[in-house]
């Protein structure tokens, strides 16, 4: 992927370590069951890159910029959080520390349940263009794209449910089968709209497909 985009070490350097940060800053209010102020940054990163490529493309500006903006709306969005970072770390009290042991441990089973979920979200992309013709990848692109609605709810599992259930003694049956409950009616709803949205959002060739 660098060399098809063109992608320097410096620009990779430029985006992973601000994001390392981000994700700490991210992981810190999560643990202090901050969930809504933590997904409150996380919105503030994500407006202002939407932000930026907006004006780069006002500005006919080179996708290497786009990366560079990609990099400054994650760093701005830690600078902007630190201020709430100081005061939730003075407020823990040293009682509450917890061991070396015991933070790599748990460190490393909350990476390997995020780990699961990115694979599960990025293998699609990996291995269908080896089954499929272009038509046929060009198909699924589309509906996959609709269907990715059904994100906003299942995204709740491994971002919140299992974290929340890890640092808390919280009903984690009870809200699998509550959330089970929304998520199943939704997901079967979206799935056959989306027979009736594609062909009207992306042509009637995709109806003839159908």
């Amino acid at each position: 992927w660098g060399t098809t985009w063109n992608i320097n070490p410096w620009q990779f350097l430029a985006y992973i370590i601000p994001y390392s940060f981000f994700y700490l800053m991210y992981s810190l209010f999560r643990g202090d069951k901050r969930f809504v102020e933590g997904s409150l940054y996380s919105l503030v990163n994500r407006v202002l890159f939407i932000g930026a490529i907006i004006l780069l493309w006002r500005a006919a500006a080179p996708f290497s910029w786009v990366l560079f903006a990609l990099s400054a709306a994650v760093l701005l969005a830690t600078v902007i959080s630190f201020p709430r970072l100081r005061l939730l770390w003075k407020k823990i009290p040293f009682s509450e520390q917890v061991s070396s042991k015991e933070l790599l441990s748990l460190g490393f089973s909350l990476f390997l349940m995020q780990a699961g979920f990115y694979l599960l979200r990025e293998v699609d992309i990996i291995v269908i263009p080896y089954l499929v013709d272009f038509a046929q990848l060009g198909l699924y692109s589309a509906h996959s794209s609709f269907a990715n609605i059904i994100r906003l709810i299942a995204y709740v599992f491994p971002v919140v449910v299992l974290p929340m259930a890890v640092v808390s003694s919280y009903k984690l049956r009870a809200s699998l089968i509550k959330i089970s409950f929304v998520l199943i009616p939704f997901s079967l709803l979206i799935l056959g709209a989306s027979y009736l949205f594609v062909p009207l959002l992306y042509g009637a060739a995709y109806q003839d497909a159908l």
